[in-house]
């Protein structure tokens, strides 16, 4: 049996996201011990957030010593979650995309946090969830309630970290197979839904994709210059800005129209001919 050791009482999600990659790491076969008991830490095979020690040879990842953890290349410097990734992440990631994914879009964002890093894009989502399970300060001040509090939260980010590693590994395979297909015209059509975003960063000739989505209905959208942010390489037409149904059929001349979103990004129709439709115009309406 592996034994974990990190501090006792108010937990943050540093500490519960390096325990709880350590035990997906490890399966079943570890128990977690909280203290900050010198003795009781030195006999634990694995230490996070306590003990003052950065040595993931030694299975100790600590942030809190002179000098911290270190920092990545980008500048956003390891707490213990960060530290724990960088030893466990390509045992359970399947590959050094996926890894990277999740300490970019995850880790970095709970070390930032925890270290009081601030810059652009690393929001304290996850901090902020995982301090919720706390027991508020007139509940209980029992540290057994502390204790089961923070065994809640751990099995929280394990779920967080096992969804996260599913979907980013999902991407991935998506990513390969978009970029195979064909663009004609700056027009990208997905006969099935597949996640598309990423592999259209690197087919700069897209300029807008037709997919079919869970209503049975289809959308065009345009190709965003950054992944998750509405800036496009082109616009749908300015006329259409937030119509609907019979109003965008006679704006835009198209049958089976059913919305255009006001940020001119995306777009939907009925059927997969009225889509096409509808983004052959934008293109051409853009040129």
């Amino acid at each position: 049996m592996v034994k974990i050791a990190t501090h006792n009482g108010a937990f943050h999600a540093d500490d519960v996201f390096a325990v709880a990659m350590l035990l997906i790491y490890l399966g079943k076969n570890a128990e977690v011990v909280r203290t900050r008991n010198p003795e009781i830490i030195d006999s634990c095979d694995l230490v996070v957030d306590v003990g003052g020690v950065n040595n993931a040879h030694a299975g100790r990842f600590d942030h809190h010593q002179r000098g911290g953890g270190g920092e990545r290349s980008n500048g956003v410097p390891y707490a213990s979650a960060g530290l724990v990734w960088k030893a466990v992440a390509m045992e359970v990631c399947d590959s050094l995309e996926v890894a990277e994914h999740i300490d970019k879009m995850v880790v970095q964002k709970i070390d930032a946090a925890d270290c009081g890093y601030s810059a652009a894009g690393l929001d304290r989502t996850y901090s902020a969830l995982v301090s919720d399970f706390n027991p508020c300060w007139n509940e209980s001040n029992d540290p057994k309630a502390f204790d089961e509090a923070f065994g809640r939260a751990v099995e929280f980010a394990k779920t967080a970290l096992q969804n996260a590693i599913r979907q980013a590994s999902n991407k991935e395979g998506a990513k390969e197979s978009v970029l195979k297909l064909p663009v004609e015209d700056g027009l990208l059509i997905l006969d099935e839904y597949i996640p598309w975003q990423d592999a259209v960063l690197e087919m700069p000739d897209v300029k807008a994709v037709v997919f079919p989505d869970l209503t049975e209905s289809w959308k065009v959208q345009v190709a965003p210059v950054k992944y998750g942010i509405f800036d496009s390489r082109i616009k749908l037409p300015a006329a259409w800005c937030g119509a609907q149904f019979e109003e965008l059929e006679k704006i835009s001349g198209i049958p089976g129209a059913i919305f255009c979103h006001t940020a001119l990004f995306i777009a939907g129709n009925k059927t997969r001919d009225g889509a096409i439709a509808m983004a052959r115009k934008a293109i051409a309406t853009a040129q």
